[in-house]
């Protein structure tokens, strides 16, 4: 009897050492549960982040695999932050929520995963106040009468800003070229007197920028200009073209010859196309021969122009059936030297402007007269 019970005992011990091992087994062959620990997210920076401003990194860990990141949704700042998915660097996405006026704290949530586990991070960003530079301009309207001298003072340019001081340009003028403006005092000055003509512009604008640090702000310029009395002379010289002149008032046809225009005085002017041409006085260096004087109108730059020649009889003849028909329209001179041959020695043709009108004839190609040149406009 004592046997069967030793046998008995010992088969129980066994079979508790098995059960033993097996419960051992199972419990080594399962893994732990997924643990993540995180921290809440908070910093303090100024107002005006740029985009893609490191604000660091959202602190998590896990007992075993990896972490990854991702923006939980906001209806208040939506699209405010960025996160990398596998690192956790918080980052800027809108700099806009970003303004300690509108937004002294911006929030929003990360939400960090491992597999099927997830926790919520809070994120939290305290701004403080940046003394940001502000800049105004104002606006430049003028009523002034036409023809002012190069540099004349229109006025100065109103600009503040609350930090330093400001420069200033000007942009979109028309017609271009017509103002200049001091870049630090903002002082307004004609640049080109030719564009303040009334006939030609009755307003003159542009704009102006004031700017300080990368900040502008932008003002209109207007000025309008008041007609004044003028002679031909004086609009020819304001800028204006003869064909300018004489569609403005055909009547001023006339009144158009004899006067001084791109280097020398008009004596042939079309009005359909507004070409002609303009003499100019006798050149300096005295009388010459007719080669010398060929070479010396060819290289006269009156005016500052360049394509000045000798007169052609066809231009003589031009100027001829002008002065006949309106005498005393163009000054006097001697004989001088005009272009063609003839004879059969040779020669030169010449020609006079006189009270009695233009007229032409040959002189010796080696006699001695001075020189006035022509050219086309």
């Amino acid at each position: 009897m004592k046997k069967q019970h030793l046998v008995l005992n010992l088969l129980t011990f066994a079979l508790g050492l098995l059960m033993m091992f097996a419960i051992i087994s199972c419990g080594e062959d399962e893994e732990p549960p997924i643990v993540i620990n995180v921290s809440d997210f908070t910093v303090t920076i100024p107002e005006n982040p740029t985009a893609g401003q490191n604000l660091g990194t959202i602190s998590a860990t896990t007992n075993r695999g990896t972490l990854t990141f991702a923006m939980a949704s906001s209806a208040t700042f939506d699209g405010a932050f960025a996160v990398n998915p596998a690192t956790g660097a918080l980052t800027v996405a809108n700099p806009a929520y970003f303004d300690f006026e509108i937004n002294p704290v911006v929030t929003g949530s990360v939400v960090v995963s491992n597999g099927p586990v997830s926790e919520t991070v809070s994120v939290t960003v305290n701004l403080t106040d940046v003394n940001e530079i502000t800049v105004s301009v104002s606006d430049f309207s003028l009523t002034m009468p036409e023809n002012p001298a190069d540099g004349a003072v229109l006025g100065t340019i109103t600009a503040t800003t609350n930090v330093g001081s400001v420069s200033f340009s000007l942009s979109n003028q028309t017609p271009a070229g017509a103002l200049a403006i001091h870049p630090t005092s903002g002082l307004l000055t004609v640049n080109d007197r030719r564009k303040f003509n009334y006939e030609l512009y009755r307003t003159i604008t542009a704009t102006v920028t004031a700017t300080n640090s990368g900040v502008s702000a932008m003002g209109s310029i207007t000025i309008t200009l008041t007609d004044v009395a003028e002679t031909v002379q004086q609009r020819l010289d304001d800028g204006e073209t003869p064909k300018q002149i004489y569609d403005s008032n055909n009547n001023l046809l006339l009144d158009l010859y004899g006067k001084n225009y791109g280097g020398g005085f008009i004596v042939i002017f079309n009005p359909a196309t507004g070409n002609g041409f303009v003499l100019s006085d006798e050149i300096p260096g005295g009388a010459v021969n007719y080669i010398t004087a060929q070479s010396r109108a060819n290289s006269y730059n009156g005016g500052g122009f360049t394509n000045w020649r000798i007169p052609v009889q066809s231009d003589i003849d031009a100027i001829n059936a002008l002065l006949n028909a309106n005498s005393g329209l163009l000054p006097t001179t001697n004989q001088t030297w005009a272009g063609g041959t003839c004879c059969g020695g040779g020669g030169g043709l010449n020609y006079y402007i006189a009270t009695s009108g233009v007229g032409y004839g040959y002189s010796p190609t080696n006699s001695l007269l001075p020189v006035r040149a022509i050219r086309p406009f």
